[in-house]
Formats: C-alpha cells, structure tokens, sequence
C-alpha cells in the first residue's frame, strides 16, 4: 500500500462529505442520523427527485483514462488550497471540487495524490461539523482498491455522508456541495479533451460533458430549494452571469470543440472566482 496512504490510516480518523450518489439511499439505512431537524419524507422525496438528475462528478472523469488520455493532475485544484477555506460557504463549495477531483485521481489510480486529497477533504469535513463517512476502514479499503472499485468506494461513502445530511441546515450545505463537484467535474472533462475535435474516439465523452451540463438546470433547482439560506442565495447570485450559457449548451446535443473552447474559458473565470 502506498506510504502516504500507510500513514492516513495510522494517523487520521477521516471524515468526509461530497454528495456523489445519484440520489439519496432509502431512508431505512442504518447509518442515517436523525436530528431535530432531519427532512420530512416528502421534503426528502422532493430533493431526491432533483439530486437524481444530476450526476457524479465521477461520471464524467472516470472514462478519459479509458479513452488514452494522460493524467494530468495541473487540472486539479491544488489540495494545498483547501487550507485557506475560513467560511462555511468556501469549505462547502471547496469540499464539493476536492470530490471530483477524487474521481479523477481514482480513474487512474494514483494512491499518492488520492492521500494528499482525501486529507484535505477530512480537513474541511470537520471545519463544517460533518463527521464518518471516510474512516480509517475506508482509506484502507482504498489503498487496495484499482480501477472502478475505487470510484464504487467513493460513490459508497459519499452516499454515506449524504444520508446523514438530511436535516433542513445541512441540506443547504450539500447544495453548495454538489455544485461545487459539478463545476469542478465540467472543468476537469473540457480541460482533459483540449482542443481535440470530435471524432469516434472521443464522441463518447464529448456525450459526457453534454450529458454533465444538461444537468444544469437540477442544480439550479436545487439551489432554488434553498435560496433562503444566505450561501445558496449568493452562490445563486455568482451563478448568473453564467446561466444562459449553461443553459443554451444543455440545448445543444451536438456540442462541438468550439463549444468546448468557450465552456473552458467561462469555467476558469468563474472556478477562479470561486476557489
């Protein structure tokens, strides 16, 4: 196992939050937390019709090592960054990116990088009273991991974290997570394909990114559920200079390398911004 993982597992106790299963698990789970304010079932039914539309970051990174492309970890948001996430809000969106950028690792097993990210995402799990989820037993599961079982485990945890997360304060938080990963996951996917025009050995994941920013509009949607919640409201507010761009791609099955250029060149303005 590598070493920097080797010292996770003696070290840490790990704890994490990123939102990556598509939709919430029934809500009989064991490990599901129940607090004062936990969702009522219909609140729950409502989000988790919303959150279903909307896919894993994983989804659309864990192909480009399939199709030949190198790792490139400069795509990456620099796991060094997560120490300068003060507020809830930043830690939120930040913990959301760090969880793409796991799957992207993942996809091409690089356990020294996965370590360095996974401490960071611990980091900031705590700073926003999120706890289990990514355990000693998990990191050790993942040292041994290779290939899809490793964005199955995240996936797993992840879907872990999200049921201890229904609670009308938290669901909040996890909206800014999740657009966090989708923003990030977009990034990653238009910077790893470049300049390549389509062609048939990359068509599927020009179908990818199409598919990625289709669903747009569900996390409009469910930042819209709690526009109330200053964060939401402001990240809302930072989204809409944006809005119609998304929107008109989501539109345009189609998309093409050009498109390509101008979704890249958006995306590292407002992740800029943002990160």
């Amino acid at each position: 196992m590598n070493r920097k993982l080797n010292l996770l597992i003696s070290g840490l106790a790990l704890s994490s939050f990123a939102l990556f299963s598509c939709g919430p698990k029934p809500v009989e789970n064991r490990d599901e937390e129940i607090t004062k304010d936990t969702l009522k079932n219909a609140v729950v039914a409502d989000v988790s019709l919303i959150r279903a539309d909307i896919p894993s970051p994983t989804a659309i990174s864990k192909n480009f090592n399939k199709a030949g492309y190198a790792y490139m970890k400069n795509l990456l948001n620099p796991a060094s960054k997560g120490s300068s996430y003060s507020t809830k809000y930043q830690a939120a969106f930040g913990m959301g990116a760090f969880g793409a950028d796991l799957g992207y690792i993942g996809s091409y097993n690089q356990n020294a990088d996965a370590a360095e990210y996974l401490a960071q995402v611990s980091k900031l799990a705590q700073q926003l009273k999120i706890e289990s989820a990514f355990d000693p037993a998990f990191i050790q599961k993942m040292g041994a991991a290779k290939g899809d079982s490793i964005n199955d485990l995240l996936n797993e945890a992840f879907g872990k974290a999200e049921r201890n997360l229904r609670s009308n304060d938290r669901m909040a938080t996890a909206a800014i997570v999740i657009c966090g990963g989708w923003i990030e996951g977009l990034h990653i996917a238009v910077e790893a394909i470049g300049s390549k025009p389509k062609d048939a050995k990359n068509a599927d994941l020009y179908h990818d990114i199409y598919v990625h920013v289709y669903s747009f509009i569900h996390v409009q949607d469910l930042l819209k559920q709690y526009e109330k919640d200053p964060d939401c409201k402001k990240l809302i507010d930072e989204l809409k200079p944006y809005n119609d761009m998304f929107n008109d791609y989501a539109n345009a099955p189609n998309i093409g390398d050009k498109d390509l250029g101008k979704l890249k060149d958006a995306l590292n303005v407002l992740r800029t911004h943002l990160l």
